[in-house]
């Protein structure tokens, strides 16, 4: 089965594994998809997005994560991509002021996927191509 995009369980990590981010206070405005705002000191929204088969991520949000990472600033992003069978997969990008990028990919909506929730590190020069960005390199998924 080939994942066309998972979204990510917005989570910062350490070297013990992912952690949950905070919510925004009540009565925070929450951003409209397809917004890149601020949602936290120093942390870029690059937006939530859900992208169909064949069709590229908006421009904006590949062109905010990718700057991100090379800029080395705090960002997260959020894409809902489906699996060969249709099955939504939900990715989450975590960027941390290092470069690093915590992957969270959620296939458990996917009868046919095997991995379920997983998260991996991942970093060096990243590009979009399709729906999802791409990495450099990325640690081996592990289970969350």
């Amino acid at each position: 089965m080939v994942l066309l995009a998972l979204p990510l369980a917005l989570g910062a990590c350490d070297a013990n594994g992912p952690e949950t981010a905070a919510a925004p206070p009540a009565g925070s405005p929450t951003p409209a998809p397809k917004h890149i705002t601020v949602v936290a000191p120093e942390l870029t929204d690059c937006g939530t997005w859900t992208v169909a088969q064949g069709e590229q991520l908006e421009s904006a949000a590949a062109d905010c994560l990718v700057e991100a990472v090379e800029r080395r600033e705090r960002a997260r992003l959020i894409v809902t991509a489906f699996s060969v069978e249709g099955a939504p997969v939900l990715n989450s990008y975590l960027v941390h002021a290092d470069g690093r990028v915590t992957v969270t990919i959620d296939s458990s909506g996917d009868p046919a996927g095997a991995e379920g929730l997983v998260w991996q590190n991942c970093g060096g020069p990243v590009r979009v191509i399709g729906p999802l960005p791409i990495f450099a390199e990325c640690s081996t998924p592990r289970p969350l």
